[in-house]
């Protein structure tokens, strides 16, 4: 093996490397948007049916719950 196979061989393992960390990019991103995609989608079936209890509130902030009018 040679100085320049041995470079070159360095030089395709870095690519192949940075190929593989930008799919796992796109596949973590990928992700994110479909999860984010489904709960959007339940939620809006969960008011389209005409509950109330469709998401949680926080109430840490205040940490008590809001008067009734």
């Amino acid at each position: 093996m040679t100085k320049h196979d041995s470079d070159d061989e360095r030089h395709r393992l870095r690519v192949n490397l940075i190929a593989a960390a930008f799919i796992a990019v796109m596949l973590a991103g990928a992700w994110y948007v479909f999860d984010g995609f489904t709960k959007n989608e339940a939620l809006q079936k969960c008011i389209s049916l005409g509950r109330h209890d469709c998401a949680p509130l926080d109430l840490s902030s205040t940490g008590q719950p809001p008067k009734a009018k």
